[in-house]
């Protein structure tokens, strides 16, 4: 019923009916552009308002009681206070939502080790961290979106955005301002997993919680993290591990795809911040120049052509610093192509290796170049038969059993039926012209057993290929 209705409705039983009435409302639901009618009515109706508020503290005893956990219950209880100051900063006076959120995290706790939860800083910070975020999520104030890339938004939104519109996750933040919800204590993909999914994997949460600033040594923290974490980190400390960023970077000692993008982006935000000598067109530079340097020393850390490394976002749970920033995408595709370059420097090796196996296991040949649900199919999409001379292919060939030519000219025929050449395989293109206008010579000086059998072969397993990928050509391949 429209709100006027219902008001007109009560105050019959009030002025007419001479009768005592008691309105229960939630107030926070009533639409903006039915709240000044509605206040007028209410003032003509109602004549006393009372808040109802939740019994917190004997709701939440009832909750502890119900946590089976007994590790988890005593620490929770001790706990009290600060969950009652959460609990108040949220605002919206959920009670279901803190149960649930006690329950998750009962979850969590059952999967630590003593040696986790023993380490008080470390679980206080891990309760910090974990309620407000549970709270805002299942109140459908977060999104999983907003889950991701936590530090970098906060950051970005306290340097770049002042006065804006702020994000979800930066409103969150204001109304827990005793507490750090862009702690990385747990990572993005820990808290997606466990808030949204429902997943509890003790080994990632155990994971990321050991490489947080509680459990690592501090001397055997990469200066790049220190450094990525100087937000929450003594400043001595920081100004120190500035210092050993910038010499281990001039002595190349960052050779990891992950920590290079890392040291890349850091530096990037230090020359913004004017902690650097350098400003940032310099640092883009000097990045770039690195690059260059660690590949030309054979350094650098190949990008296999299959892998999912193409368009990671972060390194060791931790999300590249500047990673949206214009200088950091040409960074990123700059390493990027200089890690595929390293890829393709080693197949010249690779492919006498894949030789010698074709020349022994022409099934596994098979396997290598197609995909075919096994860890074997490392070559797939990768053009390495490009490397290979086609003269020393042929030679392992016709050293073959009938059988085994016939498999290995089947892979060849399998790696390419779905149109590859023109594709992912297109350094391949010409090799294997050349591999079926030799196979077609080599027909001419052969027995008529011998020939009979290779050119069914051809039949079968070339010349559709050459008629799919070589339209200008000949299907049937003539010697020179």
């Amino acid at each position: 019923m429209p709100i006027h209705e219902v008001m007109g409705y009560i105050n019959t039983f009030v002025e007419h009916s001479d009768c005592k009435v008691i309105i229960i409302a939630n107030e926070a639901e009533i639409k903006d552009d039915q709240l000044d009618d509605y206040q007028l009515r209410k003032e003509k109706v109602v004549g006393r308002t009372l808040e109802v508020q939740p019994a917190f503290d004997d709701a939440l005893e009832y909750f502890l009681g119900e946590v089976d956990n007994s590790a988890a219950r005593q620490f929770l209880t001790l706990h009290t206070s600060d969950i009652k100051l959460i609990y108040e900063q949220y605002e919206l006076g959920n009670l279901r939502i803190l149960q649930q959120t006690l329950w998750d995290f009962e979850r969590v706790y059952s999967t630590l080790s003593d040696e986790i939860t023993s380490n008080k800083s470390g679980m206080s910070a891990l309760l910090f961290l974990f309620f407000p975020l549970s709270i805002e999520f299942k109140s459908g104030r977060l999104k999983v979106d907003n889950l991701q890339n936590r530090l970098h938004t906060i950051t970005r939104q306290v340097i770049n955005e002042e006065g804006k519109h702020k994000t979800p996750f930066a409103e969150a933040q204001d109304r827990y301002k005793n507490f750090d919800i862009s702690d990385q204590l747990l990572s993005d993909e820990v808290l997606v997993d466990v808030l949204f999914k429902g997943l509890v994997d003790g080994t990632k949460i155990s994971l990321s919680i050991e490489k947080s600033r509680f459990f690592a040594d501090s001397k055997k923290i990469p200066s790049w993290k220190i450094v990525w974490y100087r937000y929450e980190t003594d400043d001595n400390e920081v100004e120190t591990a500035i210092t050993t960023l910038e010499q281990d970077f001039k002595d190349r000692k960052f050779t990891l795809a992950g920590e290079i993008l890392h040291v890349f982006g850091i530096r990037l935000s230090l020359a913004s911040a004017e902690l650097i000598e350098q400003n940032q067109k310099a640092v883009f530079e000097e990045n770039k120049q690195y690059i260059n340097d660690i590949y030309q020393r054979g350094l650098l850390e190949p990008l296999q052509f299959n892998s999912d490394d193409f368009g990671f976002e972060s390194h060791e749970g931790l999300v590249f610093v500047e990673k949206d920033s214009e200088d950091f995408k040409e960074l990123f595709r700059l390493t990027q192509e200089k890690r595929l370059q390293a890829e393709t420097d080693t197949f010249p090796q690779k492919a006498t290796a894949l030789l010698a196996e074709m020349y022994k296991d022409s099934s596994l040949f098979y396997r290598r170049i197609n995909y075919t649900n096994t860890p074997d199919s490392i070559y797939c999409r990768v053009p390495i038969l490009a490397d290979v001379k086609p003269d020393v292919f042929l030679n392992h060939f016709f050293a073959q059993s009938p059988t085994d030519q016939r498999t290995i000219l089947f892979a060849l025929h399998s790696r390419y039926e779905r149109g590859d050449l023109g594709k992912d395989l297109v350094l391949e293109k010409f090799w294997f012209l050349e591999i079926a206008n030799q196979l077609r010579k080599e027909t001419i000086s052969m027995s008529p057993v011998k020939k009979s059998r290779l050119e069914k072969l051809l039949e079968l397993y070339i010349d559709p290929i050459l008629k799919l990928q070589f339209q200008d050509v000949d299907t049937r391949v003539k010697p020179a």
